[in-house]
């Protein structure tokens, strides 16, 4: 008979070495990431596939088999197309947040603002420097709004506390400003309304 005191186990048990998260970093998110690229982008390669396929094939009014084959070919050369470019970006992008993840020593923002960047780079790289750099532009304003979105909290009570500090600052201005028009030792109010009439 085994004891219940063994068996009964409410939660897994695991050694974590010390200074370890629990959490996965980005090496072991990479992965996954480029699989569910790929196949997203294969998903929506196969549907862009499908109405293009159907479009042309009513305009030539393809009928039975032709008109199957022709969906078919749409599809899967539409789902080839789009799963290829995915999962290639999600690779670059991959290695790119882990190459400056290891030479920055942290994994915050700024490095998936750089990963986005260096992807569009790196991607657009062959068809010249303006198209790569509209192609970094365009990283970085991908990833921007997930940042924002990630951060909207924190970004909402910087900007209070920026604007009271300011409203602060504003006003201590004001009173210095009223203090110092206010104080005028060596001026004469009577002197300087007779020089106003002349």
């Amino acid at each position: 008979m085994v004891d219940s005191v063994y068996m009964a186990k409410l939660e897994p048990e695991y050694i974590n070495l010390k200074g370890n998260q629990k959490e996965r970093g980005r090496f072991e998110l990479a992965f996954g990431q480029i699989g569910a690229s790929y196949l997203l982008g294969g998903a929506l390669g196969v549907l862009g596939g499908l109405f293009e396929g159907y479009r042309e094939a009513n305009q030539l009014a393809l009928a039975g088999r032709l008109r199957r084959t022709h969906l078919l070919n749409h599809v899967i050369k539409g789902g080839s197309a789009w799963a290829q470019t995915a999962g290639t970006l999600a690779l670059i992008y991959s290695i790119a947040a882990m190459g400056l993840m290891v030479q920055r020593g942290c994994d915050d923002d700024l490095t998936t603002a750089g990963a986005a960047t260096a992807t569009g780079l790196i991607y657009q790289a062959p068809a010249g420097l303006k198209r790569s750099l509209l192609g970094g532009i365009f990283g970085l304003c991908t990833v921007s709004p997930f940042i924002l979105w990630n951060h909207g909290n924190e970004l909402q009570e910087y900007l209070r506390r920026v604007t009271v500090i300011s409203t602060n600052e504003v006003s201590s201005l004001r009173n210095e400003i009223e203090e110092l028009l206010d104080y005028h030792p060596d001026v004469d109010d009577n002197s300087y309304n007779n020089e106003s009439e002349v």
